[in-house]
């Protein structure tokens, strides 16, 4: 006859792994998201610096030396262009939420992990082991309310082919191995 108590913890050490999955796509597609706006941040925000600037050092040449007032305009034009896609887009602001979330489902996976890997296993009451594993999914339910909602496709197909290379373990890492030699 099983023991009602293993029988328990069997359960939520599989809810804790389906945890574990969860968040770590969740967590890896924020982290390929926030990473798609960084870039995104640097495509349209180095283009407006340097069209900002040449707009105001333009103006202040066609205004002391030649009567090329078009060039002033287009730049501006041009600017404001950037200025509106980059207000419209928000990339910094994006990649800090999107970096903050992924970085949350990464705790909540790591503790599901140590959660699954030893916390079951310890002296801790089955109320105590019922409670810490609601607290986590609770935890992870809240994160799914807080803006960013969600991440693209492409993100979470790039995110899933990371995982699927490894990329999301220790178990390519060469410190990681380093440590089990020892």
């Amino acid at each position: 006859m099983i023991d009602k108590g293993a029988k328990l913890r069997a359960v939520l050490a599989g809810e804790a792994r389906r945890l574990y999955v969860d968040c770590s796509y969740s967590s890896r597609g924020h982290y390929e998201e926030a990473a798609h706006y960084v870039k995104l941040s640097r495509i349209v925000g180095l283009p407006l610096a340097i069209i900002g600037g040449l707009t105001a050092v333009t103006a202040a040449f066609t205004a002391l030396l030649v009567d090329a007032r078009w060039i002033t305009a287009l730049l501006a034009i041009l600017s404001a262009i950037l200025t509106g896609l980059h207000g419209f887009l928000r990339p910094e602001e994006n990649a800090e939420a999107h970096g903050t979330k992924a970085g949350r489902y990464k705790a909540i996976r790591d503790d599901a992990l140590l959660y699954f890997k030893i916390e079951i296993y310890t002296s801790a009451s089955d109320q105590e082991v019922v409670g810490r594993l609601k607290a986590m999914r609770n935890e992870y339910k809240e994160l799914g309310l807080v803006k960013p909602h969600r991440v693209s496709q492409e993100a979470y197909e790039r995110a899933k082919a990371s995982i699927e290379k490894g990329e999301a373990s220790y178990e390519n890492d060469p410190l990681w191995k380093q440590l089990e030699d020892h």
